[in-house]
């Protein structure tokens, strides 16, 4: 396997140019496994690294255990610079090539300040109304139409169907999207270049254009990644100097189709009619329905599942968090529930890592879940029906560490309150 990463990041350097005015073979690089570290053409590197030579390269490498920022694909700052980091998966077959070139291209908007979208308004995101559902599939489905077929027409009209959604959005949530497309869709992009856009994977997130909105799929941000895309592969065929363009005002890749094309949003517009548009509207009103029930009874399921009921709040800032962007869901009550992975820490020192089923009461702060743990205060197995002090839950399934906090017990299992000093 070492091998196999050794050869990745080499391929990764020698791509031809991915975007103007950005020479990713600058990038530092950690590619790493379950059990090492590999951290690449990094200036600073922090101390725990070692360094090392391997074939013809010199690195610095770190074995477990890891970290707190090496938990996931993404881009963060290490020893005072962006830098990429991605699992490398034992094994598995994937395009690591376009994976880690999307996670680079993340370190270098990071050192552009490239504006980012505020994830925190996405429980206010309306993923149960029909008419924003509507409109936001039947926008997937022209941009797929434009991208496969290099058609200026389609691409306006989709251009026109996000315009009428986002007339019914407020203008906090018409930034929310620019800035995730501007994130999310370019990495995406840059993805595809180094990929190839007709390669598997290529075809991969294209076909992601047709599901945008079905079922709800993507609604709250996850879409966001392949509608910035599909702009900015459209950009790509139809518009000059588009990415200085964009590192230079930030301005979000279907802005700059726009103006490629002389489209000019109207207030009130509507979009060119679609085939689909009536009964896409009936199905997206009975899917809704469908997913309102749906999530409501998973919730429902996973808040009483067999082991203890924890309820924690942080009173602290996050310092670190991660994630899953696709199977995270907003529920009905506008919070989010993670059907898989979260994990958090803050500044105070306490931590949190849920591997299943977890609902996000309020941002960052407020979690309920169900699970088989042990509880100690003071590092001792708990006693009583309440304490303070430092609070640890260990589970199959679950890691808490709460470094100040109170415990009791009620009726559904516990309440953790963080209680930080000052």
């Amino acid at each position: 396997m070492e091998e196999k990463i050794i050869n990745l990041y080499k391929d990764f350097r020698k791509q031809p140019p991915l975007w103007a005015s950005w020479k990713h073979e600058n990038t530092p690089i950690c590619i790493f496994t379950d059990e090492k570290a590999y951290l690449f053409n990094h200036p600073s590197p922090p101390p725990e690294f070692q360094e090392k030579k391997l074939q013809d390269l010199e690195l610095h490498t770190l074995l477990p255990p890891f970290p707190d920022y090496l938990i996931a694909n993404t881009a963060l700052e290490i020893g005072g610079k962006q830098t990429a980091t991605l699992i490398y998966c034992k094994e598995e077959e994937l395009d690591y090539l376009g994976l880690l070139s999307h996670e680079a291209f993340h370190a270098y908007q990071g050192e552009k300040r490239f504006p980012r979208e505020n994830i925190m308004l996405m429980p206010t995101y309306p993923v149960y109304d029909s008419l924003v559902n509507t409109l936001g599939e039947v926008e997937g489905k022209l941009l797929y139409a434009a991208v496969k077929e290099r058609d200026e027409e389609k691409a306006v009209q989709a251009l026109k169907a996000r315009n009428a959604r986002q007339d019914l959005l407020s203008p906090t949530l018409r930034e929310y999207e620019d800035h995730a497309e501007l994130n999310e869709g370019l990495a995406v992009y840059v993805e595809m270049i180094s990929a190839g856009i007709e390669s598997t994977r290529g075809e991969k997130n294209l076909d992601c254009l047709l599901r945008l909105n079905k079922d709800g799929w993507g609604a709250s941000r996850h879409r966001f990644y392949y509608s910035g895309m599909a702009y900015a592969l459209l950009c790509h065929f139809f518009s000059s100097n588009w990415q200085e363009k964009i590192t230079k005002s930030y301005t979000s890749p279907c802005k700059i189709l726009a103006r490629s094309f002389n489209y000019r949003p109207q207030p009130g517009e509507k979009i060119v009619p679609h085939d689909e548009f009536t009964s896409l509207l009936s199905r997206q009103e009975k899917d809704i329905n469908r997913r309102k029930k749906k999530i409501t009874a998973e919730i429902k399921e996973a808040l009483s599942g067999p082991g203890i009921y924890l309820e924690v709040i942080f009173k602290s800032q996050p310092k670190t968090g991660g994630w899953n962007p696709i199977t995270v869901q907003v529920t009905p009550r506008k919070e989010r529930f993670h059907p898989d992975i979260l994990t958090y820490s803050y500044e105070s020192g306490s931590t949190i890592r849920i591997e299943s089923n977890c609902l996000e009461k309020k941002s960052c702060a407020h979690f309920c879940f169900c699970n088989s743990s042990q509880i100690l205060l003071q590092g001792k197995p708990l006693t009583g029906n309440q304490g303070q002090g430092t609070i640890e839950v260990k589970g199959d399934r679950c890691y808490l560490l709460v470094i100040d906090g109170k415990i009791q017990k009620n009726e559904q299992g516990y309440i953790i309150e963080e209680t930080p000093s000052g």
